[in-house]
Formats: C-alpha cells, structure tokens, sequence
C-alpha cells in the first residue's frame, strides 16, 4: 500500500538541492492532546511503533497542548531528533516556524493548513489527504442505509480539514438521496467528551439515525450514547477501526492510514539519509490512502459492492468531491440541475 509515496519521496530525495541533515537515531512525534485517542493520535503512535520495531530508532512521544507547542517542540529538538512529526493542523503555524528557525532539524505535518502562497522550507514536509473523497462515500452509505432520511455529521474543531469530512459527507448524501435531511454541527473541541455525548443525544432525539463522528476524543462521547441507545443508532466512526467500542453501532469506520503514510515516509528517509522538504504532498482514494472498514457484523445491506461504483467515479475525476462551502454549493447546483 502507498508504495507510490516511497517511491515519490526517493526520487525527490536523491534530485534536489537540499544540504544533507545529519539522520540521527532519534525520531519523534508529537501530538496534541493525547496518544490515547482510539483515533488519528493512537494510528501516529502505531506508525512509531512500528517503525522502532522495524528500524531500531529511538522514538520520543510526546503529548502537548497550544500553549505550549513551541517550547514541547524546542524540547524535542533538543533531544536531538533528527526527524520531527506533528500530527494535526492545529500545529500548522508552530512547525512553519521551527522549521525556518531550525534548518538542522527535519519537520514532517499531517494535514497542515498552509496558504497556496507560502513556501515550505526545505526541512518541511506537508502531508493531507483529499478526506473529502472517502467522506463522500461514507455520506452516500448513510443516505442510502438511513430508515428516518435523517442524518447527521459532527465534527471537532472548525477549520479546512473537518470541512472537507463535512461537505464530502454532505455531497455523498444528496448525491445518493436528494431528499435526505442533514444536520452538521462542530463541538468546537476535540477532547470534551461530556459535550460530544450531549450533542450526539439531541441528534438522535431529532431523528437521526446516523452519525458521522469526526471529532477526536469527543466523538467518542457520541459513540458512547449510541451504545446506550442501543438498536437503530449508528456511528460512522474515523481514523482507525472503530468497531469493537459499541460493535452493534459502528456502522463502518473510515480511515485516513497516516500511519502506513508516516510509517513509509520516515522509513524512507532513515534509508536514503535525507529529507527532501518543501512539498505539500496529497493523497487520495488513488492512492490507497484512504479506506472504509465494514463492520461486518452489522447486516442492514447484503453487501456494499454498490460503493465501487461510486469510488470508481470519484478517482475517473467523474464526481467532482466538493471540500468546502463554496464548491459544495456549486455541487448541489449541478446535482439539481441534472434532476
């Protein structure tokens, strides 16, 4: 899987320009919040798990919070990490300036939000996912399985990444049913638990019988009350399989494998010595990086062939996935004009 990242990351290794940084035997990642997520943070501390187990690195974890990304990252430097991940964009502006103050050190970011006119520092390595595609899927699954024609999406932290989970779900939707009823709604954090269930209880109070819980640690809030609830109350979980917290309710799991991308990168840089940076560096369906996990002992659909139909489309570029406001607006236009 991902073989075209390793592959992609040799050959723009071996040609550019970069001044070689010495690769020491420390590698580190940093998280904010925790590692014990069951989520996107747990999925980067497999990645290094693996990677010690395969390579015999040092591996430094360390957990943060915004106050104090900067100087958690100045430690990790200092412990002489040649090699340093950030996962999530809330370290988008943190890293941009490590990396320009620090050219002896290496920086990776998963789903950094950087303008188009910025330009990465050599050291810098930008990594996102076209997350909307697998969300459009995920969206077209719940429209197609809902019993109420309600369904709903709840997100983390407002910004460019949960847009794309929020109007690719949204298109996938009403691309399967025009009639479907959506609620969107963001918790504003991605670690209040206790407001991830609250909000997740008013959404199936209202109907809906499915939710897309992209919201981290508060996501697991709404897990918890489908649980409660028991039969008819769905869960389309994220970032790693999701099944085995409430088996009778995780429909299907959706997965960003920034793991097997973090994994595959930092091996091949341990391999050729050297971190060519200053890319922004995108992955998709296409490419593997992006998966539905069924949970299989949930019957309401025969089988989900139907969905290949769908992934196929997306990545002949035949659907256009909408990723925010904007151009999901442009999507519904199109969709109702060719009704």
């Amino acid at each position: 899987m991902l073989k075209k990242v390793v592959l992609l990351f040799l050959i723009l290794g071996c040609s550019g320009s970069q001044d070689k940084i010495p690769v020491s035997n420390t590698i580190s990642v940093i998280v904010d919040g925790t590692f014990d997520d069951r989520g996107f943070n747990e999925n980067s501390s497999k990645a290094m798990t693996q990677l010690k187990e395969e390579s015999r690195v040092n591996i430094i974890q360390k957990e943060s919070k915004a106050s104090d990304y900067l100087s958690d990252i100045g430690g990790l430097e200092e412990s002489g990490a040649s090699l340093i991940w950030g996962v999530g964009f809330r370290f988008t502006d943190a890293f941009l300036q490590k990396s320009l103050e620090n050219s002896d050190v290496n920086y990776g970011i998963i789903e950094g939000s950087y303008a188009e006119d910025i330009e990465l520092p050599k050291n810098l390595v930008n990594v996102n996912f076209r997350s909307e595609e697998g969300a459009f899927l995920a969206g077209y699954l719940a429209a197609k399985i809902s019993k109420t024609g309600k369904i709903g999406f709840l997100g983390g932290i407002e910004g460019v990444v949960l847009s794309s989970f929020r109007y690719g779900y949204e298109a996938g939707a009403k691309y399967a049913n025009k009639d479907i009823e959506l609620n969107s709604q963001y918790v504003g954090s991605f670690s209040d638990l206790s407001l991830g269930r609250s909000m997740a209880s008013k959404m199936y109070a209202s109907g809906i019988d499915i939710i897309f819980a992209a919201a981290g640690l508060a996501g697991l809030g709404a897990i918890e009350v489908a649980k409660e609830l028991g039969a008819g109350h769905y869960i389309i979980g994220v970032d790693q399989d999701q099944s085995y917290l409430a088996p009778d309710n995780i429909l299907v799991s959706y997965v960003k494998r920034i793991d097997i991308v973090m994994l595959d990168l930092t091996s091949s840089y341990l391999e050729i010595g050297k971190w060519n940076g200053g890319y922004n560096l995108e992955f998709g369906l296409k490419d593997g990086a992006l998966d539905l996990i069924f949970n299989k002992s949930i019957n309401l659909i025969k089988d989900y062939d139907f969905l290949s139909e769908i992934k196929d489309k997306i990545m002949n570029n035949e659907i256009e996935v909408p990723k925010d406001e904007k151009s999901y607006g442009n999507f519904i236009v199109n969709l109702l004009h060719k009704s």
